[in-house]
């Protein structure tokens, strides 16, 4: 999130010297349609708009208040270390939550 913060910023910076999108998406190895994102946010939000939103990406499975009962039954369980089996019946028994072993 803060390297897209600041990578933000800078793009604003050279648009602001009169480059154009194309140009600070070459730069900063970005698609000319995220640099004029940045701008869009930042022109209707301000400072605001260029922090990562929430939303994106795939959402866990446990609640926000499991997560340090998980942390605790995992230094309880073998000293912090446990194999991918041992977390999934740790996730499901207590937690009720099935994951794959991939997936853990």
């Amino acid at each position: 999130m803060i390297l897209i913060f600041q990578v933000g910023w800078l793009a604003l910076a050279h648009f602001q010297k009169g480059q154009s999108p194309w140009e600070e998406g070459m730069m900063l190895q970005v698609h000319e349609k995220t640099v004029l994102k940045w701008l869009r946010h930042f022109r209707a939000e301000g400072v605001e708009g260029m922090a990562e939103q929430p939303g994106r990406g795939a959402k866990g499975r446990l609640k926000a208040e499991q997560e340090p009962l998980l942390a605790q039954a995992q230094a309880k369980g073998s000293g912090g270390r446990l194999r991918g089996e041992e977390l999934r019946t740790l996730l499901a028994e207590p937690f009720g939550v099935a994951y794959s072993l991939s997936g853990v």
